[in-house]
């Protein structure tokens, strides 16, 4: 594998893989307290900012006893979360025979989820079913919350926009003592993927992969700007329209499924 080549027994940059989340420590802390304090609380960032690895970070901490399900509602509009939580075969019944409360409803990309199930999710944080809910979005004040479920959420927490210096933190944590990427290098791909810390680390494992292929010891300036323009075309209004509309319909004739993880399968899917 081309990691092997590189030096590493993992791919460094595998989101499966055992990583600390630098610069997300504090985040980190805030959403495992209000956890194990049984509160409702609201992750708040934009695509790609390290949402669903804080959440992932929640499950390693609380997984083991049957307690954890994760839910990516990826803009289901058709999700019933009282079907979800007692599924075809009554998992309501499975999943709190032997612990009837202190469920863990962990929430991801809500930003389609309806009025009607935030209403059904509270009502279970009611009857204690769930003891605690992490709800995770691009923004708290578009989500389709009632008002008293807005009383009954005990904070906000907003991952801001990474700074450059944290961007390079996270890649050389990840690479650890290997210089396969420059602090300046790092920076400009930082900048050439919208500052967007998922896509920055993605172009990065795309870079080091073509390293390995070519035998060379380092990431240039010449891979980045080979993969990466720096000045890309900008589409023209009304084909960005049409583009936009076609994607719409495509996802309409195509709709995306609810994917629902209980807590057997994460061992699967998450660190």
């Amino acid at each position: 594998m081309w990691y092997n080549d590189l030096g590493f027994y993992e791919n460094p940059f595998d989101a499966n893989a055992s990583h600390k989340l630098v610069s997300y420590e504090g985040i980190i802390d805030d959403v495992l307290y209000n956890i194990s304090a049984g509160n409702i609380i609201f992750i708040e960032g934009k695509e790609g900012t390290g949402k669903t690895s804080v959440l992932k970070k929640a499950i390693q901490k609380f997984m083991g006893r049957g307690k954890v399900a994760y839910i990516e509602c990826e803009k289901e509009k058709s999700l019933n979360i009282e079907e979800v939580l007692k599924g075809k075969n009554s998992l309501i019944e499975r999943l709190f025979k032997k612990m009837p409360a202190g469920m863990i409803v962990l929430m991801d990309d809500i930003a389609e989820l309806d009025k009607k199930n935030t209403e059904r999710v509270k009502y279970f944080y009611d009857q204690n079913y769930i003891k605690s809910i992490v709800f995770a979005g691009e923004s708290y004040a578009k989500a389709n919350f009632s008002e008293s479920l807005k009383d009954r959420i005990k904070a906000v927490i907003k991952i801001n926009e990474l700074k450059d210096y944290e961007a390079i933190d996270i890649l050389n944590s990840r690479l650890g003592d290997k210089k396969l990427i420059s602090d300046d290098i790092a920076r400009e791909i930082f900048e050439r993927t919208d500052r967007n810390p998922k896509r920055f680390l993605n172009a990065c494992e795309e870079l080091c992969k073509k390293i390995s292929e070519t035998k060379e010891p380092s990431v240039t300036i010449d891979h980045v700007n080979s993969m990466y323009p720096h000045a890309q075309k900008k589409e023209q209004p009304e084909k960005l329209k049409k583009n936009i509309a076609k994607k719409k319909s495509k996802e309409e004739e195509n709709p995306q499924k609810l994917n629902v993880i209980y807590e057997e399968d994460i061992a699967e899917r998450y660190y």
